[in-house]
């Protein structure tokens, strides 16, 4: 069993799956898994503040939307939820999964199939 290292540099942080976004009213922390998937993703987030809205968008590299969901009144802390995403009708490739709490810059997550 390896042990996952924190990022060295600037730019391995860049790198890593996990998006932080903040701005005055909010953090968010997003991530999904598994990454590569086959069907479905889960998306887990920490977030700092409650959030009113959560939006989720699964996009394909061109921008179109493949899936959306939204949650509502989502608490502050760890929440995670599978998205529902039937991967077996998705060609190999790469996708973005948006999302946007409402309280600044969305975080992006690609994904590959």
């Amino acid at each position: 069993v390896t042990s996952a290292k924190p990022p060295t540099s600037e730019v391995e942080a860049k790198k890593t799956t996990a998006n932080r976004i903040e701005n005055n009213r909010a953090a968010i922390v997003a991530d999904a898994y598994p990454n590569p998937f086959v069907d479905d993703v889960t998306v887990r987030l920490k977030l700092e503040k409650q959030a009113p809205k959560i939006s989720i968008a699964v996009m394909d590299i061109g921008g179109k939307i493949i899936l959306r969901r939204e949650f509502s009144n989502v608490n502050s802390g760890i929440w995670q939820q599978r998205i529902g995403l039937n991967g077996s009708r998705l060609s190999k490739g790469v996708y973005l999964i948006r999302v946007d709490t409402g309280n600044g810059k969305p975080a992006l997550i690609k994904m590959v199939k």
